[in-house]
């Protein structure tokens, strides 16, 4: 997992590997700090191989934590199982999913 910082306020965090149990403990705590009023936070999981359930659920909450305090989040380079697998819980609802590029999800 590594952060860059793509502005004052904006953060892109890059995930590889496996998300799943403390894995996805770890990016809530990594993200947790930058989700201020105003802020962006944008996860690239283009290199995550595998995404259990605990991870999908860090990704809801992170977004429903960024939604309370005034923060975006957004999640870019999703796989195609992924991203079925998030309109598929509805996730999509909560989580905004792009492509591939990390300026797209700043745009919104």
């Amino acid at each position: 997992m590594s952060v860059t910082a793509l502005g004052e306020t904006t953060r892109l965090i890059e995930l590889s590997g496996e998300l799943t149990g403390r894995v996805a403990e770890r990016v809530i705590a990594q993200a947790d700090p930058y989700l201020a009023r105003g802020s962006i936070i944008v996860l690239d999981i283009g290199i995550v191989e595998y995404v259990d359930a605990a991870g999908f659920h860090a990704l809801i909450v992170l977004a429903r934590l960024a939604r309370a305090r005034g923060a975006r989040m957004g999640l870019t380079h999703p796989s195609p199982a992924s991203r079925w697998l998030i309109r598929r819980i509805g996730a999509d609802r909560v989580i905004d999913v792009h492509d591939d590029a990390v300026a797209d999800a700043l745009e919104r």
